[in-house]
């Protein structure tokens, strides 16, 4: 669970990247990937609750994988995403936060 809990949030992580690093391309499809994450780690959390304790140290091991494949996706340097993730895992969760 805390390896699916980790999967998760990396590709939430990303796509929060690409949405908001890439705002021309922003499509109902990075919404539902977007959304569809946020459920998947919100239906593990109500399983196992003690993985909350987990996602702090899971977006910081796992901020470079979500930072390269949104590099990779949109052909943007690593460069031009930040170092360290910018979002905290309260807004990563929150079905209503959307970074501009």
């Amino acid at each position: 669970e805390r390896r699916a809990l980790g999967s998760h949030l990396a590709i939430l992580m990303a796509h929060l990247l690409k949405w908001q690093f890439q705002p021309d391309q922003r499509s109902s499809s990075w919404r539902g990937s977007i959304q569809n994450a946020r459920h998947a780690i919100r239906d593990l959390l109500e399983e196992s609750p003690s993985l909350r304790n987990q996602l702090t140290p899971l977006v910081i091991a796992r901020y470079p994988n979500a930072r390269f494949n949104a590099a990779n996706e949109t052909g943007l340097p690593e460069s031009a995403f930040p170092d360290q993730c910018v979002y905290a895992p309260d807004n990563l969760l929150d079905i209503d936060y959307w970074p501009d």
